[in-house]
């Protein structure tokens, strides 16, 4: 694992705040004045990062300094990142009891290297200092050295080390959610930069549920990348529950299949697309299949094939056996694994709950029977999952049209 896949930006955090003060105040003077730097470090921050990036930041108009498209571009990601460390000084401050001002701190001042955050990221997400030194082809001494000295500016442990596990603390896994949160801030300002010069590039990650990946996001990204190559696509299979995290955390930029309406979660926000409607599917060879009405009796001690107990699929499905007299199924197995599913109907007479837009091709090519059973109120919305955040990237802006664009067609 390389820097970049833990989500790290390797730009000088120092040299990226120091084009935000002067974005702010207009003036290399004032900035250097209030960063207690010389004018020339300031200068020699920007024209690093202008190379780096391959951008001008600043054009000189009369004694000011004006922020070129670049610069206010870059400015609003640096903002939304200092804002993550700022969120991250106040529960520090809420746990060591101190209520002087934390924002000199260099941890949340971005005043130290990318380096450290990356040792902190990969000891957090690894658990062990050999795996993380191994990921970011460093020596453990290095990851050793990088959260000693942030414990040190902190004044608090980041993590409990035991003989096989380096747990992290409760304030390291925040500060942690934190830091890759700012980071991914930053990635999407350097990659809008591009999208200023009509060139759409960057790395979109997505969470996958189990609807999304067998039509709707192949074909939307199929189409995003046809028009934009210099795109990358990263995906992630997973339940809800276990791709809510990363989404918050800013390892993934959206998640795609059933919304949660009932859940309540202030840092996130969901579009629906549309209403999916649930079926029980069987192999043709099965006997239910060849009938042209199934009763409810016929369910019975059928051998069930579902989705995971806190899926709205799942809540949907008890709710309809409740509604039909029929108690839960003893023996069953639950799976978010289409191409599982498709094996196991087409080799043994079991029913599945499914989407009817996931076996459509199936249905259609005689691989699967949908049953005639009327399931009721089974519809789920199907859409988008994001953070609540002022902006998106420009190839995240594009995903989420082509995903639009795909569901206008079904209709």
């Amino acid at each position: 694992m390389s820097y970049s896949e833990l989500g790290v930006t390797l730009l000088s955090l120092r040299h990226l705040k120091a084009v935000s003060v002067v974005c702010r105040l207009q003036s290399v003077t004032q900035a250097a004045r209030h960063l207690r730097r010389s004018q020339s470090t300031i200068t020699m921050a920007i024209k690093d990062i202008e190379k780096c990036l391959g951008v001008h930041l600043f054009n000189r108009v009369g004694r000011r300094i004006e922020p070129t498209v670049y610069a206010t571009a870059l400015n609003r990601g640096i903002e939304a990142a200092m804002q993550e460390f700022t969120t991250a000084a106040r529960l520090h401050t809420k746990l060591i009891g101190n209520s002087s001002d934390v924002r000199p701190n260099p941890v949340f001042s971005i005043d130290i290297s990318y380096k450290r955050y990356a040792a902190l990221l990969a000891l957090d997400k690894y658990s062990n200092v050999r795996l993380a030194a191994d990921r970011l082809s460093i020596s453990k001494t290095a990851v050793y050295k990088s959260v000693n000295e942030l414990e040190s500016q902190l004044s608090l442990k980041l993590f409990d080390r035991g003989k096989f596990e380096t747990k992290s603390t409760l304030f390291c896994s925040q500060l942690s959610r934190h830091a890759r949160l700012a980071f991914t801030h930053l990635r999407h300002a350097v990659d809008e930069l591009a999208g200023i010069d009509g060139i759409t590039c960057g790395k979109i990650n997505i969470g996958m549920l189990p609807y999304s990946r067998s039509f709707l996001l192949p074909r939307a990204v199929g189409r995003l990348l046809e028009a934009y190559p210099e795109l990358s696509i990263l995906t992630r299979e997973g339940t809800y529950s276990t791709l809510e995290t990363p989404l918050m955390s800013g390892e993934l930029d959206l998640i795609v299949g059933a919304t949660r309406p009932g859940k309540k979660n202030k840092t996130l926000k969901s579009e629906n697309l549309f209403e999916d409607k649930l079926v029980l599917v069987t192999s043709t060879s099965h006997p239910l299949a060849k009938l042209k009405k199934v009763s409810i009796d016929k369910l019975r001690n059928q051998y069930w094939l579902l989705p995971a107990l806190d899926t709205p699929a799942r809540q949907l499905f008890e709710s309809f056996l409740e509604r039909s007299g029929l108690m839960s199924p003893e023996h069953f197995i639950e799976t978010s694994s289409l191409t599982f599913i498709r094996g196991l109907l087409l080799e043994n007479d079991h029913v599945a709950l499914l989407s009817a837009h996931q076996v459509s091709r199936e249905v259609k090519h005689g691989m699967l029977s949908v049953l005639p059973v009327e399931l009721g109120n089974t519809n789920r919305p199907i859409g988008i999952i994001m953070r609540n955040i002022p902006y998106q990237a420009p190839g995240l802006r594009l995903l989420i049209s082509q995903l639009r664009q795909v569901v206008l067609e079904l209709k």
